[in-house]
């Protein structure tokens, strides 16, 4: 039983240190490694069309000036993601974790789906 015990904490040692929290500034420092970035959400778009479509969602700038760009497979109808059709996450802070990696200078994740996303909606009241 001590052993049993022993291994399964030993293996959520390994898969908590499997990921680095880092800084929306340093995430170019991190080309190739898994982290978990947080940052507040400037725009999010759609390229593409049918299947090959791809949610965009802009960190810490508009782009080309993005911090990071979180690249999501959508695999809903044109125009039809959650993300697509409500404002509400273009004000939000969100927290991703995926791979880094670097294209054309510019920091990406690119996520399947958008389990490895969480949104920090505020749902404050709108000035008037």
């Amino acid at each position: 039983m001590k052993q049993t015990l022993t291994f399964f904490l030993f293996i959520l040692a390994l898969c908590a240190s499997g990921q680095e929290k880092v800084d929306l500034d340093s995430v170019g420092n991190y080309n190739g490694k898994v982290v978990e970035v947080n940052g507040k959400v400037v725009k999010i778009s759609s390229v593409g069309q049918g299947r090959n479509q791809k949610i965009i969602i802009y960190l810490g700038g508009q782009s080309p000036n993005e911090k990071l760009a979180v690249i999501l497979d959508n695999g809903e109808p044109a125009g039809q993601h959650y993300l697509l059709k409500n404002q509400k996450f273009e004000r939000c802070v969100i927290i991703v974790t995926g791979k880094i990696q670097m294209k054309k200078g510019k920091a990406r994740i690119e996520l399947k789906d958008d389990k490895n996303i969480r949104f920090i909606v505020d749902e404050e009241v709108e000035e008037l």
